[in-house]
């Protein structure tokens, strides 16, 4: 054989090798929906319940997949606005209740390995980081005495790790059953508060005490067509915030006197998504 035709067969086998590889990356692309049912709580030092907002939210999902029959790689986001109640109390212990204006927005990105049988859906091991950010508007509103409450504007938003498994309990040709559990470590977070005008104080910030949280979820997937299915996945989810230091508050710079802080809160979100999932 000669030289030029030794190197045709060998860019030939080239791009018949590339093409082999090529066929095993898979990209997927999920779109859809869910319904959660929003509970938050913070308490005081002696675990006392000071406020809570609850109320149903729906939300926005959106996923994006690399994946060979080893390896994978996704991206995915969440957002979910909407009002919910408030009950909490005064500076002086008296009950109040209002609204509050309320965006869930979570972005996470994270890879693994895929492992089990050489099935469709394999089990997964994986890592990755995220961000939440969680804007809060409280409405004013009017206490159990008649008196007027001030709102209060406080938005969140904090790094994370997390670390996690997806393994396929049962699956046939047409359907699946998984178990995904993640937990999540929060890597730095602030709170930054809008008094919106109220004694004439400037907006501060205040450092989150870093906690952590972690979710559960079961889906079923229903393959529809060879490229594409449709899946369904309750779920329970939770973040802790522990107490954070005090922060001082200014008025046009100067000192005040006055203090706050975060206190302890927890949320514990129940919910419900589906997916409509296509494969490129």
């Amino acid at each position: 054989m000669s030289r030029t035709s030794r190197r045709l067969a060998g860019i030939a086998l080239f791009l018949v090798s590339a093409s082999l590889a090529a066929t095993e990356i898979e990209h997927t692309l999920a779109l859809g929906g869910e319904l959660l049912w929003f509970d938050y709580r913070e308490f005081d030092e002696n675990d006392v319940l000071l406020d809570k907002e609850t109320s149903p939210l729906p939300g926005f999902v959106a996923n994006w997949q690399l994946k060979s029959p080893r390896w994978f790689l996704a991206a995915e986001t969440e957002i979910a606005p909407g009002i919910v109640d408030y009950d909490g109390q005064t500076q002086t212990g008296t009950p109040t209740r209002t609204d509050t204006r309320t965006l869930l927005f979570d972005v996470r990105l994270f890879g693994g390995y895929r492992f089990g049988p050489a099935t469709r859906y394999r089990h997964r091991l994986y890592a990755g980081v995220g961000y939440h950010y969680w804007y809060r508007d409280i409405l004013p509103g009017t206490a159990s005495d008649g008196t007027s409450v001030a709102g209060l504007l406080e938005t969140y938003q904090w790094a994370y790790l997390l670390f996690g498994t997806r393994l396929t309990l049962w699956q046939n040709p047409a359907h699946a059953l998984q178990l995904d559990a993640r937990y999540r470590w929060m890597l730095a977070g602030t709170m930054g508060v809008d008094f919106k005008g109220y004694g004439g104080y400037d907006n501060t910030t205040v450092a989150l005490a870093t906690e952590d949280g972690w979710r559960l979820g079961l889906a079923w997937t229903w393959s529809l067509q060879p490229d594409r299915t449709l899946s369904v996945e309750p779920y329970l989810s939770a973040w802790n915030l522990g107490r954070s230091d005090l922060a001082a508050v200014t008025r046009n710079g100067a000192p005040t006197g006055v203090t706050i802080l975060e206190p302890r809160s927890k949320t514990r979100n129940i919910g419900v998504r589906a997916l409509y999932r296509l494969r490129f």
